[in-house]
């Protein structure tokens, strides 16, 4: 299964920082080989919805 590398559940950002602003970047990996250690990130539920974007194959989290 996918694990975090370092699991962050919580990220920071000034209240006047302009949007687009980086708020974190998350990291996970997987040993499967192929298709199926392929990591995808996204924001699934929360009150994150529609304020926070993360970068599907990245995962910087951006606001």
């Amino acid at each position: 299964p996918p694990r975090f590398s370092i699991f962050a559940d919580k990220g920071f950002i000034k209240e006047d920082a302009p949007v687009g602003s980086s708020v974190m970047t998350v990291s996970a990996y997987d040993e499967d080989a192929g298709r199926d250690g392929e990591i995808r990130y996204s924001i699934r539920d929360g009150s994150g919805i529609g304020v926070f974007r993360i970068d599907e194959e990245k995962g910087k989290v951006t606001f």
